[in-house]
Formats: C-alpha cells, sequence, structure tokens
C-alpha cells in the first residue's frame, strides 16, 4: 500500500523514514492498548501505527512502519465528536486487505498541541500540528520594524503548545547594523525567554544555529506570515532549493502563500520540521498558560495588587500600573496583555452562555483561571 508520488507533492524532498518521526514508548504504548480496545470490540484490522505526515486537499498521508499510504477518518471519528487527524498526529490505522488506502480508526492523546481559534468557527479551535517539542516563530528583519503585537499572539500559542518557542529573525543580509540592534531590543522585550536566533539564508548566518534547536528524534513547527522566510529557511537547512518562495513587499516583509499544505520535512543532521501555510489570522482559543509564559513581567506583579481582581486600568493600588510609571513594565506590553486577556475571557463568556466548553486537546501548559 506504497503511497505514489503525485505532481503536488515535492518529488526531490529528502526521504523521510519512520525513525526520523521520534516514536518513543509512549506512542507505542498508547497504540498497543487502543488497538487491543478495537480488536477486542470486533474491528476488522489489522492495525498500524502511524504518523500523519502530511496534510493536504487530499486524504491525509500515514507513515507507519512499513508502509506509506493515504488514509480516510473513521465516520464514527466525526459522529462521536473524536479528535481528527492533524499533521503530527500519532493514530491507529486500519490496513484492510484488498484496498489500496487505510482507514484512521483512532488519533492517539496528543502530547503538545500547537493550535489557535479556528478561523472558520470563532467558538471553535484548529489545531495547527501535533505532538511538536520546538515552535520555531519566524520574523523577517528586512521588514521596517517588528509587529510585535502579532508575535506576541505566535507566542502565547506557541507556549501555550507546551513546545520550546524560538524567535527566528530571518533575511539579516536585508538589514543594516544599526537595524539589527533596534530589532533586538525590540526582540529581547517582546519576547523574554524565547532563544532569538539571527539568520539569514543568503550569507549562511545563524542557519547551523537553528538545525540545533531540531535535533534527530525530535519535531518542530515553523510558523509566521507569508513571506517572512520560511520556506527559504528550510530550503537552506536542507542544502537545496526544493520548496518554492516568492516575492514579499519591502514595507512589512509580507508576501503570498507559496506554502498550500502541511508536510512532515526531514532535515539533514537533524530531527523533522512541519512546514506549514503563513497565518493571516493569529486568534487566541483557550491559551491562559501560554499568556502567562509570554509576558512574565506582568504575571509575577499581579498578585502583589491591593485587589484580586484587578485589570491593571485604573484601580487603586495597582502594582503593575505602578511599574508601567517607574519604566519598569512597557506600557505597550501591558496593553497587548489586556488585550489578549480580554479577547480570552470573552470567548470564555460566549461559550458559557451558550452552554458550550471548549474542549482541551491533549497536552499544553494547561489552564488558569481567568482574573
Amino acid at each position: 500500500m506504497t503511497e505514489k508520488p503525485s505532481a503536488s507533492r515535492q518529488a526531490d524532498l529528502p526521504p523521510l523514514a519512520f525513525d526520523d518521526l521520534g516514536c518513543t514508548e509512549r506512542e507505542r504504548a498508547l497504540f498497543s492498548a487502543a488497538a487491543a480496545e478495537l480488536e477486542a470490540a470486533g474491528e476488522p484490522g489489522p492495525f498500524a501505527l502511524g504518523r500523519v505526515v502530511s496534510l493536504d486537499r487530499s486524504l491525509p498521508l500515514v507513515m507507519s512502519e512499513k508502509d506509506v499510504f493515504r488514509a480516510e477518518h473513521d465516520v464514527r471519528m466525526a459522529k462521536e465528536n473524536q479528535l481528527l487527524p492533524a499533521i503530527g498526529d500519532w493514530v491507529v490505522a486500519a490496513l484492510p486487505q484488498g484496498h489500496d488506502q487505510g482507514i484512521i480508526e483512532q488519533v492517539l492523546p496528543r502530547a503538545r498541541t500547537f493550535a489557535r481559534r479556528d478561523p472558520h468557527n470563532p467558538d471553535g479551535m484548529q489545531v495547527l500540528a501535533a505532538n511538536i517539542d520546538e515552535a520555531l516563530v519566524i520574523h523577517p528583519l528586512s521588514a521596517s520594524n517588528i509587529d510585535a503585537h502579532r508575535l506576541e499572539r505566535e507566542l502565547v500559542i506557541a507556549w501555550e503548545s507546551g513546545a520550546v518557542p524560538s524567535l527566528i529573525l530571518t533575511k539579516a543580509d536585508a538589514t543594516t547594523p544599526e537595524h539589527l540592534e533596534q530589532m533586538l531590543e525590540v526582540a529581547g522585550i517582546v519576547a523574554p525567554g524565547a532563544q532569538v536566533v539571527v539568520e539569514s539564508a543568503v550569507t549562511g548566518e545563524g542557519v547551523e544555529q537553528v538545525r540545533r534547536l531540531v535535533p534527530p528524534g525530535t519535531t518542530a513547527v515553523v510558523v509566521g506570515r507569508s513571506g517572512a522566510g520560511k520556506s527559504t529557511l528550510i530550503n537552506r537547512l536542507l542544502g537545496a532549493e526544493v520548496l518554492t518562495t516568492g516575492a514579499v513587499r519591502a514595507t512589512d516583509g509580507a508576501g503570498r502563500h507559496t506554502t498550500v499544505s502541511r508536510q512532515m520535512i526531514a532535515i539533514p543532521g537533524g530531527g523533522v520540521i512541519i512546514d506549514a501555510p503563513g497565518m493571516r489570522n493569529v486568534a487566541l482559543a483557550d491559551a491562559w498558560g501560554g499568556l502567562e509564559a509570554a509576558f512574565p513581567e506582568i504575571v509575577a506583579l499581579e498578585g502583589t495588587c491591593r485587589f484580586r481582581d484587578c485589570k491593571h486600568r485604573s484601580e487603586p493600588g495597582c502594582e503593575v500600573q505602578a511599574a508601567v510609571a517607574r519604566d519598569e513594565i512597557d506600557a505597550r506590553r501591558l496593553a497587548s496583555y489586556q488585550e489578549l486577556r480580554d479577547e480570552m475571557v470573552e470567548l470564555q463568556d460566549r461559550l458559557r452562555r451558550s452552554g458550550r466548553s471548549e474542549r482541551r486537546q491533549a497536552g499544553g501548559r494547561g489552564k488558569r483561571k481567568r482574573r
């Protein structure tokens, strides 16, 4: 049941092997238990442990230890409101004899989930990648300035996923030393706790540092707006012009989508990277833990305010506002934190009024009670 290459797939990508996918005893144990339950329920097999390595307009592409195949998900998954497969998911797949495609019977519990609010369903969550270890957030130095608010949104999602976030400042060859210094100063404020790497696909600066962020056996997701340099960076890691790249606007570094599918790519000397289309929309879903991790300087003072439910606006005895007055906290950062917090509170309230609650995906930093 080996998948035949198609015109829509990159034929010259490095070969991806099951051993590259980082399968551990955790996944094998979860698979064994799930397969035993399916067999006890009389579901036809045989069953295989696989990982979703590509998602496009066709059926998910699944890789097992013995095969690569397209697979549809069992109708029970939609009827019973089960998790539907995302790129990076480990799945239990049935391989019926005589069929040219498999059937995804179950998505195994996720260790970590990179997700945003679904742009097509404001009350839902869209999983962009599952079971990731690293989140590489890309921002081009060719832009006139850092879009701090967008970057903070991306970092909240990255921290919430439970993965280790890093900020990759691409296109270092397209900036000046003075501009680079300014961008690094802003990055230090906007991305506390995240490793910052300056990279140039033209000169090779920072490329090996990025490779070391994705060691063998790990999975990274590359995120950022279209034109940020994601595909160009991956091409440099691969050592060949494999992925299509596109032109960008000089003002903000934005460009057209050149990646139209989500796929796993084996990095020579490293692990695997999930290349995903650029995100136009970065709306937050349930990301309280990520919000705390992305704004540690504000969260550290929240418990010291006079009122437990202080919103850090005009309340008396607000230690956060006092820190802003002393220039210890950036006023723009506080405004961004308040906007993101209010956005999630509004979503919670709307779901509560409608009698619904967001289903938490396995993994991530967890949820705290809103203030």
